[in-house]
């Protein structure tokens, strides 16, 4: 399974938070710490059998306050080969004929790969909020 960290324009918006201190973001959950925000991280393995789809959210501290994950399976799909032939025959005593061959062979296996649809997406989504424990948030909104 491969796996490839990046982290995409969040610099550029925490930079307006009060308390901000410069930090590489490529290393975001230690930043989050450092600057003491909420970090969410989304990890896609890709894999020839099945991909995973994960998502994090870490507190001020570091520690894992929710989680999901959503597995996307490959599928098989069987081609199947056979080959119709028709044959003419001409002349005889019953005049012309035709005679039809069919061949078939063993269907053929194809493989295609795990792919990760919006769908995976949605249900990731939906299983990390609804693993979101409220007691978490520590602001007086949350509280109500």
């Amino acid at each position: 399974m491969g796996r490839r960290d990046r982290c995409m324009g969040l610099e550029r918006n925490v930079q307006y938070m009060p308390n901000y201190k410069k930090c590489d973001y490529s290393e975001a959950v230690k930043c989050g710490i450092q600057n003491n925000h909420w970090t969410l991280r989304t990890i896609v393995s890709v894999g020839r059998k099945f991909s995973v789809f994960q998502t994090l959210l870490y507190d001020e501290t570091g520690k894992v306050i929710a989680s999901s994950n959503q597995t996307a399976w490959g599928t098989i799909r069987w081609k199947p080969q056979w080959k119709l032939t028709k044959i003419k025959e001409s002349g005889g005593f019953m005049g012309a004929k035709q005679t039809e061959v069919f061949e078939m062979w063993p269907p053929k296996m194809e493989e295609l790969p795990p792919l990760i649809t919006p769908y995976i997406v949605g249900q990731s989504k939906f299983g990390f909020y609804g693993g979101l424990k409220r007691s978490a948030c520590k602001i007086k909104s949350c509280r109500k």
